[in-house]
């Protein structure tokens, strides 16, 4: 291990135990967003536990027939499931929770115009399931760390997480790392939480999903929130066709992708929501979206 890497152990182990990343239901955006920017993680107790359980009543029918993955990064022992938008009500509340929408716009201010929806997936690890393999993931973008968040995930409590049945692992401070630092097993804590917590943790935070030693299953749904301007994780627009979107919240409309990010994303020549509230539009006169406020947006981040 080289010196750098061991000056890190350190002081991660220090930071460990002076104090946890952990806050209760009633923590501010502000505390929230303070433990992200620290610690590149956060735990929120109690978040939501009757949203939680209606939640997972609501996937169970498709965790009943859903296969397992087929490679030991999806895992061959983990069930996942996509389209929670379309596919759960319970799961359309925590996307929309306010706090986290809050938090998600403090992390995210003055590099985008809005933020996004980026993916959504119920995850279940059955008993026996390998550890996968500690990642970040906003790899999936050619990026140089350390840099600010570009995509926040947060993994909803279904069920208990502990550190025997497959909690997700994270290297606290490892959003700060460049990418010359490898992640190692040693450094990893087991984010443990009961059902109706959250955790959230920054896209440069290396982290995985942890081994299942016992007989239950545990049980999380993943959604992620991305700037507005990056390519989505998850097709939100195949996963929501119009037909159903047009039925959500506008704000949830927004969240999933119809609503353009300046220029990009329009329909038309216009807003994307205009194809939601009037079906069939064609050739409507082009609209001007760099506006004076996105102007002044785009001289802040600079």
């Amino acid at each position: 291990m080289n010196t750098s890497l061991l000056e890190t152990e350190v002081e991660v182990r220090r930071m460990s135990r002076a104090i946890e990343a952990r806050v209760t239901a009633n923590a501010t955006p502000d505390e929230v967003a303070g433990c992200l920017r620290e610690f590149g993680y956060v735990i929120i107790e109690g978040l939501a536990p009757e949203t939680t359980r209606q939640a997972e009543r609501e996937l169970g029918p498709y965790f009943d027939r859903a296969p397992a993955g087929t490679g030991s990064f999806t895992g061959e022992r983990t069930q996942r499931i996509a389209r929670l938008v379309a596919r759960s009500a319970a799961c359309r509340e925590l996307t929309l929770h306010p706090l986290v929408l809050e938090v998600v716009r403090q992390l995210f201010e003055g590099q985008c115009y809005h933020a996004q929806l980026t993916m959504t997936q119920a995850i279940r690890v059955l008993p026996g399931a390998a550890a996968q393999g500690l990642h970040r993931d906003d790899n999936v973008f050619p990026f140089l760390h350390p840099r600010p968040p570009s995509v926040l995930f947060g993994m909803w409590a279904l069920s208990d997480f502990d550190a025997d049945n497959g909690a997700t692992r994270l290297i606290p401070g490892s959003h700060r790392w460049g990418d010359e630092e490898a992640p190692h097993q040693q450094l990893a804590i087991a984010a443990e939480m009961s059902p109706g917590s959250l955790l959230i943790w920054e896209g440069a935070t290396y982290h995985g999903a942890g081994a299942n030693r016992t007989s239950q299953r545990r049980t999380g749904a993943l959604i992620g929130y991305s700037l507005g301007w990056l390519r989505q994780f998850e097709n939100q627009y195949l996963a929501v066709p119009p037909e159903l979107a047009r039925t959500l919240s506008p704000v949830l409309q927004e969240l999933i992708g119809y609503k353009n990010h300046g220029y990009l994303g329009t329909y038309e020549g216009i807003d994307a929501r205009e194809l939601l509230a009037t079906p069939g539009v064609e050739l409507p006169a082009p609209v001007d979206h760099f506006t004076p406020e996105l102007e002044t947006k785009r001289r802040e981040r600079h």
